[in-house]
């Protein structure tokens, strides 16, 4: 593992010295590399693809150079907005970031679809979300789960149920079973078509949440879990704070949303039935999981602070019979804002420093306790929060 890491460090640091610095651009993603037969190919952050190493299919994608190799990357024409690379032994894929899958290089065995030294669209896909090149064959998966492969079907790696060559009465004469097109790859036994995924696959629909994003696993993870929604369209907003109304919510979903039936009505003035936190609200009150804010209001879209969320968690805890125990010799006043703490949320802080749910807003361990939480940080807080339980 020591020598993998070493290896990886090496090659990031040779990319970085040697492709050209970055321009500023809107569109970011999560730098990658690939490895193939005899070529490498990496994707930088803001989108394109670079290659180097043997060019004599066009696996490089950089037709000018009349099959040229190189020894130091060279940039791959007439393609943008990648988010995903993959090399087979001789050719190269690409996902863009509007779900077309795009292919160069060695076409012998119709893995392209059709030959081509510069990045042609594979068509008839669409929605794709992962892609994976095999030695002469490419496999994808779109957003509603189905499985799509085209390429060399040799030994039935397309998975349609077909492999090597069949008669054709046709032509009378045995044909092949590769495929210049995607075909679907059947379900097991050859009953109907492979899903991975009950219903369909959870596709991120935040396009304010990039690759790039600190929370961005956070906020898949809350997403995937239905533990939080959007705001709007495809806005997560991660930076808006968060409501109380919210948190309660939130806590509502982590316990399997309790029927209203199992519990009283809520009866602060400022939480009428029929509003979308109204039973979450009634649920959380029941269980003291949360209190008023006196003269008998909820203030339900009043902010929420770092500390008294941490306190909403602890007094879930309490309440679904997960220990809250923090060992004696941990210590939270070694932060430096550790008297902003309020006595009332002295114990849920510490026990959420002990557990690491919160961990200081920069490198000295400034807690913020005061402070508004906002919604990538609650993601995060979440995530942590759910692993303690488990």
């Amino acid at each position: 593992m020591r020598r993998y890491l070493s290896t990886l460090l090496a090659i990031l640091l040779f990319l970085g010295a040697v492709l050209p610095a970055a321009t500023a651009a809107e569109f970011t993603t999560e730098p990658l590399i690939a490895a193939g037969g005899s070529h490498t190919v990496a994707l930088r952050s803001d989108g394109t693809v670079w290659a180097w190493g043997a060019n004599h299919q066009g696996q490089l994608g950089n037709s000018i150079e009349s099959f040229q190799s190189h020894c130091t990357p060279v940039q791959v024409q007439n393609i943008s907005n990648v988010i995903d690379i993959s090399a087979g032994v001789q050719h190269t894929v690409a996902l863009r970031n509007d779900g077309t899958v795009w292919a160069w290089g060695l076409n012998f065995y119709e893995q392209l679809g059709g030959y081509s030294s510069e990045p042609r669209q594979i068509q008839s896909l669409s929605n794709i979300t992962n892609i994976a090149a095999g030695r002469l064959h490419n496999v994808v998966l779109r957003n509603d789960g189905t499985v799509w492969a085209w390429g060399v079907n040799r030994y039935g790696q397309l998975g349609d149920g077909t492999s090597g060559s069949s008669w054709s009465d046709e032509l009378e004469d045995w044909v092949a079973n590769d495929r210049p097109l995607p075909v679907q790859v059947l379900g097991p036994g050859g009953v109907g078509h492979l899903s991975l995924s009950e219903d369909t696959l959870a596709v991120f629909p935040f396009s304010d949440v990039p690759r790039t994003h600190w929370a961005r696993g956070a906020v898949t993870f809350s997403y995937e879990h239905s533990l939080m929604q959007g705001t709007g369209g495809s806005s997560f907003a991660p930076d808006t704070t968060l409501s109380r109304a919210m948190v309660v919510t939130i806590l509502h979903r982590l316990a399997g949303e309790p029927p209203a039936t199992s519990y009283p009505a809520s009866t602060f003035s400022d939480v009428p039935p029929g509003q979308w936190f109204s039973d979450a609200i009634a649920w959380a009150s029941h269980h003291e999981i949360v209190f008023g804010t006196g003269d008998g209001h909820f203030a339900p879209h009043a902010d929420v602070t770092r500390e008294q969320f941490a306190t909403m968690l602890h007094r879930y805890a309490m309440v679904t019979g997960f220990s809250v125990a923090v060992s004696e010799g941990f210590n939270l006043t070694i932060s430096p804002d550790y008297s902003q703490i309020s006595t009332w949320a002295n114990e849920p802080m510490r026990w959420a420093g002990y557990n690491r749910l919160v961990t200081g807003t920069d490198t000295q361990g400034t807690l913020n306790p005061n402070g508004n939480a906002t919604r990538a940080q609650c993601a995060t807080i979440l995530q942590r929060f759910v692993g303690v339980m488990e």
